[in-house]
């Protein structure tokens, strides 16, 4: 059975008319109405009372004042009568909570602060065995407008239709028990269905996890990219992608009048009930702005993350046979293929790249899943829609060849890009490798190429005003997996929304050079380049136009409407005798715009005098008033308001002052500029070209000066007049690069004092001095070399870097001068480095920040995605001679430091003849004596990998890397096993089957797989394939990085404490907590969790003692944060040395410890979150007994153990002593050597077996 779909019901007109087959309401680049939608009147407060009430440092009260005003409605609500009907502007919101108790609180948090406060929250337990109805009802104590409902358990479907029965709204919305919502969520719904009349609204959304937010996927962005009031399914079957419950505002009397409910006993039981509303609903609304979040779970107990379980395959097969069906019985055939076509093309793709992981029963499932949509595909011509990749894979399951799927997926087969196309018979078949070891076993259709995997490219870069009566347009243009410059062109100007336009000269241009976004791994595409000339008389009249673009090769066409490169050169809009405006803009999706328009009202002249302004226009009509409203204020209050006063000509002059605005020290407030016209009708008004003024503290410019045209609505114009007022501000207003250093020359604002400026990045900080040019200029020398953590210098770690001033009122960040916002993005290269000079933090005026971009220079053969393909396959293939060398490459090529360094000197103590060879990310990575260096990236660091005859890495090598059978390849990793690895963590991660795949693949090819201590072999076994049972690669010698531990090193320790300033009467305290995997969204980065005041542990120590921090090297590339009493050793090149440096080791859940105990210090295990971290990460071994120290968790109670440590944490101790016995029996110095003897052992043998 299938949820009905009944006739629509009859509803009252409410104010917009509904859309028929031939006419929709629908409109785009809508913004969310400011209706009051929540019944309550609101009082206009004159500005300076609203700035008063809006300042930040009264937050916490507004919010104590909405919580007191939420929990009155909620009081108020509970002791009325249940309606006979539903209330009118209530929402009700359905919560299914079961097993959400670490979720719900932020859950219903988000729903209470909703900025639409006529609200109900119907949190339904649905049997709970936790203590999420506890948490619900303790909060609806606090906000009544919660209620809870207790239930047996029921599973999803049911306790939603429980919630619905209680539902009192006349809106109806669904929210899982452990989403959560933006504040703007549900007054952006609800007030496009006030404006629209529509009977739901579909809201986009994206995904959570661990604080970091994931975008939804690629086809829920593009059917949300802009919004659409009072569309039908049969104008937009686009939307039905978004097929999931929680995304929907319902009208409460068309959810019943259809008659919908939720399937029990179900999985994926939204999916036919979203398509029949869709269906039977006489319009929608499909929202743009992002505003729910669908969390990634850390436990994998959430549907989605169980996709190759048997019943979840069975159930999402029969979910989407019933949508499907619901289409076909209400005689939507073309919705219906649409349908079928993104199931095949989009949900498919999610099983397709599992294949590996599906087996047993669950293929099974999985074949009568894809069998049964490839039945309904029958003579419809999909196919022709379908992406060959998933082609080619749903052809090999259906015919039961999952062998050859798999092999597909391993040789790259599913990387859209990479490989070219063939012609054939005026179409596009798949070529390479992957496609041609299967092709005899699929049909010939599946490897035809469908229009979006072949789709033209035409991508404007830069638009030239070449004289008086001509542009010219420099573009890329290609099509899609064809690597040929033998094209044909043809362009047209076209109206913008379609038609026949005006033929354009268009012919091959030069190399455009570096095309990084475009390189391909058949082609650099920097040849793919064309010239159009846009005569001025082919623009006539008002109108937004596009370029059409047609590209033909060998029988093959495509066409496409040009974009424009987001750092495109334009040319400042244009007004000719007609007094018509052109300008080239980008779209909101990307499309470039030539639009035509024209302004009634134009300011020929402006006067600044200090915070004073006089501005001189012409008019069109009369007009009465001009007006300014900041672009930022979402209130539209009108800050300034003054009369214009006739001085003949028709021109019109006014003089007004900036208002001071509380709170704005150190802010630019950018105002747009409006007139009034006797009518009451209000015009924004545009500047002529050499018009604009530049204060110092005022500005009179164009939104085209700033770079403000990213977000044009269809009624502004890039000439039209911002008025900018500088508060506290510095602005660079020239950059040069110098031999030594980058030179910047600034200004600011008069009255601000600067004390000290820093370039700043991750946990870098650096000073840069002052030069003092005049009362209101400075200039700054960054110095492109600087000294790192130990005191070294060296040229600056890649990374953007802020330029920060100190003030007298506080911080403040280098801005772009107007005069040269036009020039971001410059690059400046000096053969190691290239630095790049960019707008940062842009805003509705344009970028607000100036950042330094450093980053390793590379050749442009070396720039790009399909650059750096062609280079991996180069070198996949070499086989030259190898060279006698080893190469080093540590976590990411980010230090030089471990197990590799202690093997690096030994070799050098042997006098050994390997030549050392270093990765580095860059040139600022310290590297030892000796040593040659590769910059990651580079053709020199490729070859590397296929010529040296030794590798060692400590994480696994790169992926694209296939060893050679006579290359020796060493794995030492880089700490001794504590937390969950391999296998375990993989799944926990939810990684794919392919990347799980590549990571057994690469162990296969580990020579020498360092083992630490006998205990640890075992748990190291966990990073190989589940069915080997032999290991004879694993060496159990120590672990090389820890021999100067053993042996300990006096000189090393005094001089690591000279360059970090410890004084030779501190006692130095290292503090290392690890990153904590609860704020780890990727897997690679965390920011760092204060769970110490460092400010008040340096205080109570007092100055006979020294806290050192380092966080883990995931907290190092988020960067870190500490107080001037702290010092930061987070990007200190060696911990070993920090571990030397110190006395005391405040440690946690790190294999650290494991280390530290070599020297018998001292630990304290400062450990308050014990719980929460093992929670979502559990050990190989248990934390009790293998941390032997004191453990403590608040900062009174680790300062006490610090400077009074009981008798079990001093020197000599008997549990560090057992630890050391049970856990590091093999430490006794010479492990490197041991190392160096297995690897040149294995080394010679191969190199005997060659010969």
């Amino acid at each position: 059975m299938h949820t009905p779909v009944p006739a629509a019901v009859p509803r009252p007109h409410r104010g917009v008319s509904w859309p028929t087959a031939t006419s929709s309401p629908c409109r785009e680049r809508w913004r969310p109405p400011t209706p009051d939608t929540s019944n309550r009147r609101r009082v206009k407060l004159p500005a300076v009372v609203h700035d008063a009430l809006a300042h930040p440092r009264l937050l916490p009260a507004r919010e104590s004042v909405r919580a007191a005003r939420n929990w009155a409605i909620g009081v108020g609500r509970r002791m009325g009568v249940r309606p006979d009907r539903f209330r009118a502007g209530l929402l009700s919101v359905v919560v299914p909570a079961y097993g959400v108790e670490a979720y719900i609180a932020e859950t219903l948090g988000s729903l209470s602060k909703q900025r639409y406060s006529n609200i109900e929250i119907i949190v339904v337990d649905d049997g709970s065995p936790d203590a999420s109805a506890h948490i619900a009802r303790k909060m609806a104590r606090s906000d009544p407008r919660i209620r809870v409902i207790s239930q047996k358990n029921q599973g999803l479907s049911g306790a939603r239709n429980t919630g619905i029965s209680a539902a009192n709204g006349e809106y109806l919305a669904f929210l899982d028990g452990d989403d959560f919502v933006d504040r703007h969520a549900y007054s952006d719904a609800i007030g496009a269905l006030v404006e629209s009349g529509s009977d739901f609204a579909v809201m986009p959304y994206r995904r959570e996890k661990n604080g970091t937010f994931p975008s939804a996927a690629p086809w829920i962005r593009s059917a949300h990219q802009v919004t659409r009031l009072g569309v039908t399914i049969d104008e937009f079957p686009d939307i039905l992608v978004n097929a999931v419950a929680w995304s929907k505002v319902y009208r409460r009397d068309f959810w019943d009048a259809s008659g919908f409910q939720f399937p029990q006993g179900v999985l994926y039981e939204d999916q036919a009930v979203s398509t029949a509303a869709y269906t039977a609903a006489r319009s929608f609304d499909v929202l743009s702005r992002v505003s729910i979040n669908w969390r990634i779970r850390a436990d994998q107990t959430s549907i989605t993350q169980q996709i190759t379980q048997p019943r979840n395959i069975r159930d999402h097969g029969a979910a989407v046979q019933e949508s499907l069906q619901i289409l076909r019985e209400a005689g939507r055939e073309e919705v219906h293929d649409e349908r079928l076509r993104q199931v095949l093309n989009n949900n498919m793709g999610e099983f397709l790249l599992q294949l590996r992981g599906i087996g047993g029963e669950a293929w099974t499932e999985f074949q009568h899943m894809v069998k049964g949509l490839v039945d309904l595909t029958g003579e419809r011509g999909l196919w022709s829609q379908i992406d060959a990749r998933k082609k080619v894979l749903l052809s090999l399951v259906v015919a039961g060849e999952r062998d050859a799927a798999l092999g597909f997926l391993r040789d790259g087969g599913w990387h859209a890009d990479h490989f070219p196309a063939r012609a054939a018979n005026a179409e596009l078949h798949a070529d390479g490798a992957p496609y041609a070891a299967v092709e005899q076993l699929v049909p010939p259709f599946a490897m035809e190429l469908s229009a979006t995997e072949t789709q033209a490219t035409v991508e404007v870069r830069s638009v030239e005003r070449v004289d008086d009566d001509l542009y010219r347009l420099r573009a890329i243009a290609y099509i899609n997996r064809i690597a040929g410059n033998d094209y044909t062109f043809a362009a047209a100007l076209v109206d913008h929304r379609g038609g026949t336009g005006t033929p354009l000269e268009v012919r091959r241009g030069e190399s455009l050079g570096d095309v990084v976004g475009h390189t391909r791994r058949y082609a650099d595409m920097s040849d793919a380049s064309i010239e159009i000339d846009l005569p001025l008389e082919a623009l006539a009249g008002t109108g937004t136009l596009a370029l059409h673009v047609e590209l033909g090769w060998h029988g093959v066409a495509r066409s496409t409407t040009a974009r424009l490169w987001g750092n495109a050169s334009v040319p400042r809009p244009g007004f000719n005798e007609q007094g018509l405006i052109t300008e080239f803009v980008r779209s909101v999706g990307g499309e470039l715009e030539i639009r035509q328009s024209r302004r009634d009202f134009v300011v020929r002249a402006a006067k600044i005098d200090g915070e004073d302004v006089t501005v001189s226009l012409v008019a069109a009509a009369q007009p009465e008033r001009l007006i300014l409203v900041d672009r930022g204020d979402r209130f539209g209050l009108e800050r300034v308001n003054v009369p214009l006063r006739a001085v003949g000509d028709g021109t019109w002059t006014a003089r007004f002052r900036l208002p001071r605005r509380p709170g704005a020290d150190r802010c630019t407030h950018n105002y747009n500029v409006t007139v009034r016209d006797a009518a009451g009708k209000d015009h924004r008004a545009a500047i002529e070209p050499g018009v604009e003024q530049n204060g110092k503290a005022v500005e009179v410019v164009s939104r085209y000066t700033t770079r403000a045209t990213g977000e044009l609505s269809d009624t502004e114009t890039s000439a039209d007049v911002l008025v900018r007022h500088h508060r506290g501000r510095v602005f660079a207003d020239e950059v040069r690069l110098t031999p030594d250093a980058l030179v910047v020359d600034a200004s600011f604002v008069p009255g601000t004092r600067l004390i000290a400026a820093s370039i700043i990045s991750g946990s870098l900080t650096f000073p840069v001095p002052i030069e003092r040019v005049s009362d209101t200029a400075v200039r700054l020398v960054i110095p492109r070399n600087v000294p790192g953590a130990d005191g070294v210098v060296r040229p600056l770690k890649s990374g953007d870097y802020t330029v920060m001033f100190r003030t007298a009122t506080g911080k403040v960040e280098l801005s772009p001068a107007t005069a040269i916002i036009q020039s971001l993005s410059v690059r400046f290269d000096d053969g190691e480095h290239s630095y790049v000079l960019f707008g940062a933090s842009r805003g509705s005026a344009g970028p607000r920040a100036v950042r330094l971009g450093v980053e390793p220079y590379r050749r442009t053969d070396e720039r790009g995605g399909g650059n750096q393909w062609r280079l991996k396959d180069e070198y996949r293939h070499e086989r030259r001679p190898l060279r006698r060398a080893i190469l080093f490459r540590n976590l990411y090529s980010e230090a030089a430091n471990d197990s590799a360094l202690a093997v690096h000197n030994e070799l050098l103590r042997r006098g050994s003849d390997i030549e050392r060879v270093w990765a580095v990310r860059d040139r600022s990575v310290p590297v030892p004596d000796g040593a040659v260096t590769v910059v990651e990236g580079t053709r020199e660091y490729f070859e590397a990998f296929a010529l040296s005859q030794y590798v060692m890495v400590n994480v696994h090598q790169p992926d694209w890397f296939f060893k050679r059978d006579e290359q020796t390849l060493i794995q030492t990793f880089h700490g001794y096993p504590f937390k969950f690895n391999g296998r375990e963590w993989w799944d926990r991660l939810d990684f794919g089957a392919e990347r799980k795949e590549s990571f057994f693949r690469r162990a296969d090819e580990w020579d020498i797989l360092v083992s630490p201590a006998p205990y640890a072999s075992e748990h190291l076994q966990t990073f190989y394939r589940p069915e080997r049972t032999e290991f004879p690669e694993m060496i159990e010698l120590g672990y090389p990085r820890n021999d100067v531990l053993v042996r300990g090193d006096a000189e090393r320790r005094d001089r690591a404490r000279r360059v970090l300033g410890i004084g030779p009467n501190q006692r130095a305290i290292l503090y290392a907590p690890t990153f904590r995997d609860y704020v780890s969204g990727d897997d690679m980065s965390a920011d760092m969790v204060a769970l110490l005041d460092y400010a008040q542990l340096a205080k109570r120590l007092g100055p006979g003692y020294v806290v050192l921090l380092r966080g883990h090297p995931f907290n190092a590339r988020r960067g870190t944060k500490v107080p001037a009493t702290v010092i930061n050793v987070t990007d200190y090149p060696d911990i070993n040395d920090l571990i030397l440096a110190s006395d005391i080791g405040v440690l946690d859940y790190s294999s650290l410890r494991f280390d530290y105990a070599l020297t018998d210090k001292p630990m304290v295990f400062f450990d308050p979150d014990r719980d929460r971290y093992f929670s979502y990460r559990q050990g190989f071994i248990p934390y009790d007994g293998t941390a032997p120290g004191p453990h403590v968790d608040t900062l009174s109670s680790l300062t006490s153990v610090v400077k009074d440590p009981p008798a079990s944490a001093l020197h000599g101790s008997d549990e560090r002593k057992e630890f050391r016995e049970r856990f590091t029996p093999l430490e006794d110095g010479r492990a490197a050597s041991r190392l160096v003897d297995a690897m040149l052992e294995i080394g010679a043998s191969k190199a005997a077996d060659q010969r």
